[in-house]
């Protein structure tokens, strides 16, 4: 581990090169909140829409999480475009938002670990979401401690992949020279 980062330096990702890594990370994450956000979007107005009309205060910090969730799939999203560009283009400095997003990700997994253990707020949420029967043991899943702390020690891993290749990338010869000498051809 560098003096200058929390993330020790990774070689590869499950066996693959860190672009490959990067790449499947960042379409993961790009496809999961295209395809998230036709449903988030209805339910994120529905929840703001009503949110004057309740009245229990667990119901309305269950609704502020759920919105703050809402917001920070679409900030991801955006952070997972921005980092397949800068993959593709080999600009180090767009996948800095994605792991400032991985970041972010990890420290709200961090406070949102002991409300879920010892509030009654799981219970708030559940009775605040349309779930249906089947729906149910995925939300008890997603939302159970254990999965809580395997999604954190996920998140860390994927920052650190991304981290890794930024890093790789920064001290790439080309990527130097560019920066040393911006009129210089890259051969």
């Amino acid at each position: 581990m560098g003096s200058d980062s929390w993330f020790p330096k990774l070689n590869s990702c499950c066996g693959f090169p860190l672009r490959t890594g990067t790449l499947i990370i960042g379409w993961t994450f790009a496809a999961i909140g295209v395809l998230d956000f036709p449903i988030g979007l209805p339910n994120t107005i529905k929840f703001i829409s009503g949110y004057h009309s309740i009245e229990s205060t667990g119901e309305q910090i269950a609704v502020v999480i759920m919105i703050k969730e809402f917001i920070l799939g679409a900030l991801g999203t955006i952070a997972a475009l921005m980092l397949l560009f800068g993959v593709y283009k080999q600009k180090p400095t767009f996948l800095s938002p994605f792991i400032a997003s991985a970041i972010i990700e990890g420290i709200d997994l961090l406070l949102n670990f002991p409300m879920f253990i010892f509030t009654n707020l799981r219970g708030d949420m559940e009775r605040m979401l349309p779930i249906k029967n089947h729906d149910q043991d995925i939300y008890e899943a997603v939302y159970h401690p254990l999965s809580l702390i395997l999604n954190f020690a996920l998140n860390f891993y994927i920052c650190t992949i991304v981290y890794s290749y930024y890093k790789e990338m920064r001290s790439s010869i080309p990527y130097r020279r560019n920066v040393d000498e911006p009129n210089a051809e890259i051969a």
